[in-house]
C-alpha cells in the first residue's frame, strides 16, 4: 500500500513538473516579441489575428470544452459543428456508462464469469467505445484545423504587409495542406 502511494504521489509530481515546465520559454516566442514595429495601417481585426497563437493552455482547454480553438480562431460554425459532434460523443459515452453501472448486478454485467457479454453490455461497450472515438476525432480535428486557420489567418495579414515571419516553433497535431493530411510534430526548447 504504501509503495503505491509512493508511485502515484511520483507520478503527480512529475506530471506538475511536466506541465508547469511548458511556460518556460513561452515569452521568447509569443507573436508579439517576433513583430517589432507594426504599420500605421493595419486593422484592429488584423491586429487580433496577429495576436493569437496556439499553446498548451489553449489545446487543454479544448480538451475540455468542445470547439474551443475554432471559437478562439473566430470561426463559430466550425465550432458549433465541433461542439455538437463532441455532445453527441459524450451523450453516447454517458449513456453508456450509466446504463452499465445501472445493471452492474446482472448476469453479464461489468466482470462477468460468462464466456459472452449480454446484448445490454455489448450495446453499452460500443455505445461508451463511440462517444469515446467520436470526443477524440472532435478534439483532433479542433486542433489541427484550429492551428491550421490562425496560422493560415497570421500568414495572410504578414503577407498583405510584407511584415517577413520568423522561424517560430510548433504545438503537436497540425493540418499541412501541401500532405493534405495531419502532422504530428512537437519541439522542444532548451
Amino acid at each position: 500500500m504504501i509503495k503505491r502511494i509512493r508511485m502515484v504521489l511520483c507520478l503527480i509530481l512529475v506530471s506538475a513538473a511536466a506541465l508547469l515546465g511548458q511556460d518556460g520559454p513561452r515569452d521568447l516566442i509569443t507573436p508579439r516579441n517576433r513583430i517589432i514595429e507594426l504599420p500605421s495601417n493595419i486593422s484592429y481585426d488584423e491586429f487580433l489575428k496577429l495576436q493569437r497563437e496556439l499553446d498548451w493552455k489553449k489545446v487543454f482547454e479544448a480538451a475540455a470544452v468542445p470547439g474551443y480553438l475554432h471559437f478562439y480562431a473566430q470561426h463559430t460554425q466550425t465550432a458549433w459543428t465541433v461542439a455538437a459532434a463532441r455532445g453527441v460523443g459524450y451523450l453516447l459515452l454517458g449513456y453508456g456508462l450509466v446504463d452499465q453501472l445501472n445493471h452492474w448486478d446482472e448476469p453479464g454485467g461489468w466482470f462477468s464469469k460468462e464466456a459472452e457479454l449480454n446484448s445490454r453490455s455489448k450495446r453499452n461497450l460500443y455505445l461508451f467505445m463511440g462517444g469515446l472515438v467520436m470526443n477524440a476525432l472532435g478534439f483532433a480535428f479542433d486542433w489541427a484545423h484550429g492551428d491550421y486557420i490562425i496560422e493560415r489567418e497570421r500568414n495572410a495579414v504578414l503577407y498583405k504587409y510584407g511584415i517577413q515571419k520568423k522561424w517560430q516553433p510548433r504545438l503537436g497535431l497540425r493540418y499541412e495542406p501541401a500532405s493534405q493530411g495531419g502532422v504530428i510534430g512537437f519541439t522542444v526548447l532548451f
